[in-house]
């Protein structure tokens, strides 16, 4: 789910961690309270770029390429 230029957690529930930064806290993009949600977007999320589009674009890439490792659950 897209929310928008900005990255917000408005559409998450408010008992969720953060981290010092206010930056759910996460492992590889996935939110660690509610599996299955991936967040991007957050400065240094990745690095110093993840909250600009450029970086955004390749954390996409880096989630792209966690997603498709995780064996699939459907077969």
């Amino acid at each position: 789910m897209a929310t928008g230029y900005r990255a917000t957690l408005e559409l998450l529930p408010d008992s969720i961690d953060l981290d010092d930064f206010g930056v759910p806290i996460n492992r590889q993009f996935e939110i660690r309270d509610l599996p299955g949600v991936y967040i991007l977007g957050f400065d240094n999320l990745y690095d110093h770029r993840s909250r600009y589009l450029r970086g955004i674009r390749f954390d996409a890439a880096r989630l792209a390429d966690i997603l498709a490792a995780r064996p699939s659950a459907a077969h």
